[in-house]
């Protein structure tokens, strides 16, 4: 249970409530967010120095890089500090303090300790998931947009499997080595696959079946009467097998996906649609609403021709007619 706590490293952003929360338990792990912090970088030093592009060149050159020495990235600091007069910058000076906690000169001994970058991923997630999913779904629909999302995935990979298999990369030179190189087969062949001890599985049938039907559609693909032929051989499997094969309904789908049966009363209902972004604006009370109706002047209806507060496309005498 307690195995995630052995975890290389833990990325958060700067802050003091975070530390003071993992300093017991993530304080040999706990790394900051390389982006967070160098985008704060730019509005604590002023304007005059976001816009000195040989400045922001060689803080970059420093703080991103990943190839450096941390005594080079010490030395090449105070350069900069010792240049620009930013010893008085008490900003500079908390960063150069915590430099072990967001600068990859420092994370060398780390596994990919160069990539403490959380925004771009956590970005390409959501942009992924976003064509899939949206805040007012229930558990349910939920599931299928992940199943769906999953089989996305699974269907560009197969694409593109099918087109490295099928098509050759474009030559660059006119060397015979090169289109040697290009045309010799660099993934498993059928008869490797078959002689393995997994060949009985269900997972080795559909990879030899893959293989199969790719190497048929790249040798055969041109040829209407084979393609046509196979065609009408797969039609008549399907007919063949359809009949003893059970169509699940809406509900028995549910039932099988959730693991349980629908219950008679549903006691836990599905939220309403939280606003957490926008405009931002103050709720007001029912006191503060009817304040507001009351001083605005009154206006005649062309429905009901009366001194109201409302025209006719609201009037409600419109509405019971």
């Amino acid at each position: 249970m307690y195995q995630f706590l052995k975890c290389c490293v833990m990325v958060t952003a700067s802050h003091a409530i975070i530390d003071k929360m993992l300093c017991h338990t993530y304080s040999n792990v706990h790394k900051y967010n390389m982006f967070i912090n160098f985008f704060l970088c730019h509005s604590q030093l002023g304007t005059a120095l976001c816009r000195d592009s040989v400045f922001l060149k060689k803080l970059d050159g420093i703080v991103w890089n990943m190839h450096i020495e941390p005594n080079e990235f010490e030395r090449s600091w105070n350069e900069i500090i010792d240049e620009y007069d930013l010893e008085q910058n008490k900003w500079m000076s908390d960063m150069y303090d915590m430099r072990f906690s967001w600068i990859p000169a420092f994370f060398r001994d780390i596994h990919m300790g160069g990539l403490l970058r959380t925004t771009s991923r956590s970005e390409s997630e959501n942009s992924f998931f976003g064509c899939f999913l949206h805040p007012g779904m229930n558990l349910t629909e939920f599931f299928l947009a992940f199943e769906s999302a999953m089989e996305s995935q699974g269907q560009k990979k197969d694409r593109l499997d099918h087109e490295s298999q099928s098509t050759y990369p474009p030559l660059k030179t006119s060397l015979a080595i090169e289109k040697h190189a290009v045309h010799k087969p660099a993934a498993l062949s059928y008869n490797d696959l078959a002689g393995t001890d997994s060949a009985d599985t269900v997972k080795a049938k559909l990879n030899m079946l893959y293989m199969q039907f790719n190497l048929t559609m790249k040798t055969h693909g041109s040829n209407i009467e084979y393609i046509s032929e196979l065609l009408d051989m797969l039609q008549e499997f399907n007919k063949r097998h359809d009949a003893q094969t059970t169509q699940l309904s809406k509900h028995a789908m549910f039932v099988r996906l959730i693991g349980c049966s629908k219950p008679s009363s549903i006691e836990v209902q599905t939220p309403k649609q939280s606003r957490n972004k926008g405009c931002g604006k103050r709720m007001k009370s029912t006191k503060e609403k009817m304040t507001e109706q009351a001083s605005k002047p009154l206006r005649k209806c062309n429905f009901c021709k009366q001194m109201v507060r409302h025209d006719i496309r609201n009037c409600p005498e419109r509405k019971l007619a």
